[in-house]
């Protein structure tokens, strides 16, 4: 059990201490996880955070996927971003391909490639995801290719001045039936709405084919 703290690098040294030292009064032991969009050396140590999530290895691995590094500078970097951490903590450091804030790793690696280059990279991001140390976290969706979604309405403050975070919060896509699976509900009423393509991964769809995104990541 434990907490994740929001954009903790935001709340100030002083507030995730006295958060850490109200966990480790608790008579059993708590995980205290931070959202950390940056380097996290300082916040890795006893009296702060247990994990964060590790923004930049998301970032190295979409660059790599993209062809703007090379497989060296991958390499380096990624031994350089892992050994800044103390071996005692590494299990709590949280890799992931995307989440709710960031575009969804589909759209992200390939921007004008065509369907297929873009499962082969998303396989190739899920080797790395689960073979690279740490936690790895997988966002609903991700493994079956689920893509961003342009031109969503702002709900609960997704718009930044970059994108509008809707777009990676989408509804999960379970089969062909009305709203992909989802509800049941009239489409105007569904809070975000589904992918309206036509050719849109479900899960039913992958399940039956063997080479799909969804089997190979399982």
């Amino acid at each position: 059990d434990g907490w994740r703290l929001d954009v903790a690098n935001e709340l100030g040294d002083d507030f995730v201490k006295s958060i850490k030292e109200k966990l480790n009064a608790m008579p059993s032991s708590k995980w205290l996880l931070g959202e950390i969009l940056h380097d996290g050396n300082h916040w890795v140590n006893s009296e702060m955070l247990q994990g964060i999530t590790n923004h930049h290895w998301r970032e190295l691995v979409i660059d790599y996927l993209k062809g703007n590094i090379s497989s060296a500078f991958f390499d380096g970097y990624m031994h350089n971003l892992w050994l800044q951490y103390p071996s005692t903590f590494q299990i709590g450091v949280v890799n992931y391909l995307s989440n709710h804030d960031t575009e969804r790793i589909m759209t992200a690696i390939g921007m004008g490639d065509d369907y297929s280059v873009k499962i082969k990279k998303s396989a190739i991001a899920a080797v790395l995801l689960f073979t690279f140390p740490g936690t790895p976290m997988v966002y609903y969706g991700d493994e079956i290719g689920m893509k961003y979604i342009e031109g969503l309405p702002d709900v609960e403050g997704s718009v930044l001045a970059s994108r509008n975070r809707a777009g990676s919060r989408t509804p999960m896509q379970w089969d062909g039936s009305v709203n992909l699976g989802f509800s049941t509900a009239p489409a105007e009423k569904l809070y975000i709405p589904v992918d309206p393509a036509e050719d849109a991964p479900t899960v039913e769809q992958q399940q039956a084919d063997e080479n799909s995104l969804l089997n190979y990541v399982r």
